[in-house]
């Protein structure tokens, strides 16, 4: 649910300029790359990857560093899944 709503935040401030609406987008998604990397976490440790795969793609989207994307698969015991 939480992901919905930082989501929606996000494409609310589309096309919204100043200093206030940029600190609210970059929140949304930083909350955004949090969710989906520890989804990829869990996902990797219960095995299914194709599912950890997706969510470090959207992290990615979302503007993860590589630095994230390698503590996250680090974090999961090694596993890597599909980089996409």
């Amino acid at each position: 649910m939480a992901e919905k709503n930082y989501n929606e935040a996000r494409l609310e401030l589309e096309g919204v300029e100043g200093p206030e609406a940029d600190a609210m987008r970059q929140a949304a998604l930083s909350a955004l790359v949090e969710l989906n990397l520890a989804e990829a976490r869990f996902r990797m440790a219960t095995g299914e990857h194709a599912d950890a795969g997706s969510a470090i793609a959207r992290a990615r989207q979302f503007g993860a560093t590589p630095e994230q994307l390698t503590a996250t698969r680090r974090r999961s015991g090694g596993g890597a899944p599909p980089m996409g």
